[in-house]
């Protein structure tokens, strides 16, 4: 249902899953988090309707949700979630490194 539209054109969507994060944390929850940041970054991207600032805000949020997956919460998968990370980052063209992205292990 949501796919076809995209995550980030749901109305408040987002607010409502930031709230939850706050009580309950799980790994699903991060990694459906993930997904909103990437869809927002997607549409931005293609829309042209946000400045780069709130782009690279944006790109910086959903970086911090793979470190969190990768180092705390999902750590079975770091491995994914720091490819995740890395090519989001790629397709955005950040320059700077993501936290927890230089290290190796």
């Amino acid at each position: 249902m949501l796919q076809d539209q995209g995550l980030s054109s749901v109305p408040g969507l987002l607010e409502r899953v930031l709230r939850l994060k706050e009580t309950h944390c799980s790994p699903y929850l991060l990694a459906f988090l993930f997904d909103c940041y990437e869809d927002a970054l997607e549409n931005s991207s293609q829309e042209g309707n946000k400045s780069d600032e709130e782009l690279k805000e944006t790109l910086e949020k959903a970086l911090e949700i793979c470190h969190l997956l990768a180092h705390e919460k999902d750590t079975i998968r770091k491995e994914y979630w720091l490819f995740l990370g890395r090519s989001l980052k790629n397709k955005q063209g950040a320059d700077e490194p993501a936290p927890g992205q230089q290290e190796r292990s």
